[in-house]
């Protein structure tokens, strides 16, 4: 599965002088039953590119090593690629780099194949970006069960189960006894709620989960949250009644309902941000030029893109600079070169960077700026 780290690696990789291919098949089995059925609209991707490859102004051993690429690439989905539940593939191939790198995908995405000078990654970036990662805790007094969601799947890390005396009515001087006997039961509670909590800190330790939901009786939850540790009260996206024998398939649901509203929520909040910040002193630039300049600067916080965009530009070989259309770099002048899309290439280096990408829905306020944008680290 991708993970950030392996995203932030892959966008790492850059050699000018060689060309990297990428590949992203949708292979859901709710619509390809068999290998045929996704290799199909593969063979007609790698068709178009070889009738490409003939056009582009590369030298012999380019083009010779940019087919092997794609001869690898359709023998792996042809003989090697096994599905086990993938509903999308990512794979990046250069021979000339030694590079090889297959990711199995947990959701369907759009057949592309692109060859250029880096990893074609912003799908990777996007999916990553619109999918938080989540962790939701269903406890009550005894029992407690975590669960992480992410990319739309749902995994059961851990159930807790604690021996706590059931409450009893007790006689006794002046109902001693039975204050006794509650003493005792909230001591075992006590306990139940720390166990669970410091189950749950392992878990944000090791997995660096983005947001909290916490689930349980409508009484259990404050007594729960008491006991949380202080780093995880800012995590906590939504409080939910439920009952720890909750089906897994609802806690999927409901944790997916919360991702989308604070997806939507998180949008208005950033883009009215960026909207804010724009111009003047303040800490934004909008449009495709300043954006790019900012991410040469090493100013880019966040960057805002908008989804579906492309624009073809140009690249400096020497320095790495890109541009929509300057025919010579303005920092070594260097002539430069054209590539597929510098929206790809900004969110290739945001992420070089690390850097947010925050991909943006049509509509949605990035028009203004050309579908590109980014709130920065310093002016």
């Amino acid at each position: 599965m991708i993970t950030q780290e392996a995203l932030e690696r892959l966008a790492a990789v850059r050699d000018d002088r060689a060309l990297i291919t990428s590949l992203y098949l949708n292979v859901d089995g709710r619509h390809f039953i068999r290998r045929e059925d996704y290799r199909t609209p593969l063979r007609e991707l790698m068709r178009e590119w070889r009738g490409r490859l003939e056009k582009l102004e590369l030298t012999r051993e380019e083009r010779q090593v940019v087919q092997e690429d794609l001869d690898r690439l359709a023998k792996f989905v042809a003989d090697e690629f096994e599905r086990k539940g993938a509903r999308g593939v990512a794979a990046f191939a250069a021979g000339a780099l030694g590079l090889w790198e297959v990711y199995p995908l947990p959701c369907p995405v759009r057949n592309e194949l692109v060859v250029d000078r880096r990893p074609y990654v912003r799908p990777l970036a996007q999916l990553l970006a619109t999918n938080r990662r989540f962790c939701t805790v269903v406890v009550d007094r005894s029992k407690a069960r975590v669960f992480e969601v992410f990319l739309g799947e749902i995994q059961e890390h851990s159930y807790i189960l604690d021996e706590v005396p059931a409450r009893v009515r007790a006689g006794g001087w002046s109902g001693y006894e039975e204050k006794r006997i509650e003493g005792h039961i909230a001591e075992h509670v006590h306990r139940h709620y720390k166990r669970v909590a410091d189950v749950v800190q392992e878990f944000f330790r090791r997995r660096r989960f983005n947001f909290l939901i916490l689930g349980g009786p409508r009484e259990t939850l404050p007594e729960f949250e008491r006991h949380l540790h202080t780093d995880l009260a800012d995590r906590i996206a939504v409080r939910i009644v439920a009952e720890p024998d909750i089906p897994l398939q609802e806690v999927l649901a409901r944790s997916l309902e919360v991702e989308r509203d604070l997806r939507v929520q998180e949008e208005q909040r950033v883009v009215g941000r960026l909207l804010n910040e724009v111009g003047g002193k303040g800490f934004g630039v909008g449009g495709v030029r300043d954006t790019l300049m900012a991410l040469k600067a090493g100013q880019v916080h966040t960057l805002l893109v908008q989804e579906e965009r492309a624009l073809p530009g140009r690249l400096c070989l020497a320095c790495g600079f890109f541009d929509p259309d300057r025919a010579e770099c303005p920092f070594c002048r260097t002539p430069l070169e054209s590539v597929a899309d510098v929206f790809e290439m900004a969110v290739g280096e945001a992420v070089r960077q690390g850097a947010q990408v925050f991909p943006v829905a049509q509509g949605k306020g990035l028009e203004p700026f050309g579908g590109l944008g980014a709130l920065l680290r310093f002016r």
